[in-house]
């Protein structure tokens, strides 16, 4: 498990990062911290990101949050709906046709091809979508959004289309009345679009260069009704008096539109939804 910290200042110190557990029995998790993790003090002068890569196992874990200079962060808990590292662990059950989701509700998916790719040299295996290829994640009550949910990716666009590419949809081929959300990109750019039996969307200002390099992008929507886009750890633009998504009774495609349709195309990895 990686968390990436972003920071603003041209220095930073790490000076702590704590992490907190809740299991269902009172029993310590296993926790290693991996050797690319600086130590604790150090000083980097990087403008830009340090990586905090830890492993946990636990089989009965309920809960992982971390404090970070004196805030804390639940990481994994019952909101965590979809949790998809995509790294094609065979010991977890994964192959070239099934991938694993890590939260509580195993909302599992199914590709329609294999599109699992190991040679990415930053982020090791991930979804890589050629224009053709999807994954399926069968409804779930979970993944009916409600007033405040967010989407979280590490994308790598190789291509843009003139219009959309879908990274997680429940859009029934873009009939507003039986659809839900799309998240992913818009001529480039960030995109959400939310339906409550009308579309609205959402477009971000900046434009994800395609096969430059990853983007960390996540859209974060609370209960104030205002939708967040960031791009890196960086606000890429607000909206105000967002709607809530309809409940709709229906798969997730992750790649694409129910339909065969707007595909993405580039490499997708760590895929969450809380």
């Amino acid at each position: 498990m990686g968390v990436k910290v972003w920071k603003n200042s041209s220095v930073t110190t790490i000076l702590l990062l704590v992490l907190f557990f809740s299991v269902l029995v009172f029993a310590a998790p296993s926790i290693s911290i991996i050797s690319d993790t600086p130590a604790n003090g150090t000083t980097t002068g990087d403008n830009s990101s340090v990586f905090v890569n830890y492993t946990v196992s636990e089989s009965n874990l309920a809960n992982i949050s971390f404090s970070w200079n004196g805030s804390n962060y639940s990481y994994y808990d019952e909101e965590l709906v979809l949790m998809m590292n995509l790294n094609n662990v065979s010991g977890l059950g994964e192959n070239s046709s099934f991938i694993v989701d890590h939260s509580s509700f195993a909302n599992n998916g199914t590709y329609n091809d294999s599109i699992i790719d190991c040679g990415y040299s930053h982020q090791g295996c991930a979804l890589n979508f050629t224009g053709s290829e999807y994954v399926n994640v069968s409804y779930d009550s979970s993944l009916v959004l409600g007033s405040e949910f967010s989407f979280v990716a590490w994308i790598y666009p190789t291509n843009h289309d003139s219009n959309y590419n879908m990274i997680v949809s429940m859009d029934n081929a873009g009939a507003a009345g039986s659809s839900s959300y799309d998240f992913g990109l818009k001529n480039g750019k960030p995109y959400l679009a939310i339906s409550d039996g009308a579309w609205a969307e959402y477009v971000g200002d900046k434009n994800l260069s395609k096969d430059s390099s990853w983007y960390h992008f996540a859209a974060v929507r609370n209960s104030s009704d205002v939708l967040n886009f960031y791009i890196d750890g960086k606000l890429n633009k607000s909206f105000s008096s967002v709607k809530d998504p309809q409940a709709s009774v229906m798969d997730v495609i992750l790649g694409a539109r129910m339909g065969n349709s707007l595909y993405f195309t580039g490499a997708v990895d760590d895929l969450f939804i809380f």
